[in-house]
């Protein structure tokens, strides 16, 4: 699918997003809705590395490589996670993980891309409870007060 096609497909699904809230039918929004709202928190926070859990084809964490530092994402299944290893393959600044993200998490704190924060705050942005899917943005709390202030 072209960059183009991708695009406006996204376009569409937000503009869906905003009807179905007007009309009081939203529940699940779309991933363009999704990533503006990670956009929106990441800008508030300063955050540099961004985590997802549930990384199914790997669209989120591609929108998320150009406005992070690092990207990590966790899929549990093992196809979905080659699959995204290929879709994401150019994106340098992405780490696709296959595994259980509540076992993964631990050792990406200790990594050290952590190394150098001194209050590691774990944002759980959007949670989809049919697909277990779940977008974390981690940030330094103190660093973001200084940079902002």
């Amino acid at each position: 699918m072209s960059r183009l096609i991708r695009d406006l497909k996204s376009f569409v699904g937000y503009l869906i997003d905003i009807f179905l809230i007007a009309t009081f039918k939203f529940s699940n929004p779309h991933s363009y809705t999704k990533f503006l709202t990670i956009y929106r928190t990441k800008k508030k926070t300063n955050s540099d590395i961004f985590i997802e859990t549930g990384t199914f084809l790997g669209v989120m964490a591609d929108r998320c490589s150009r406005i992070f530092n690092k990207v990590y994402t966790i899929e549990l299944d093992p196809t979905l996670a080659q699959n995204a290893k290929n879709y994401l393959a150019t994106r340098k600044n992405v780490t696709v993980i296959e595994g259980d993200g509540l076992k993964i998490l631990k050792e990406i704190f200790k990594s050290v891309a952590f190394s150098d924060f001194q209050n590691i705050n774990v944002m759980p942005l959007i949670y989809d409870e049919k697909k277990k899917q779940c977008n974390i943005m981690i940030f330094d709390h103190e660093k973001a007060q200084k940079q902002t202030t």
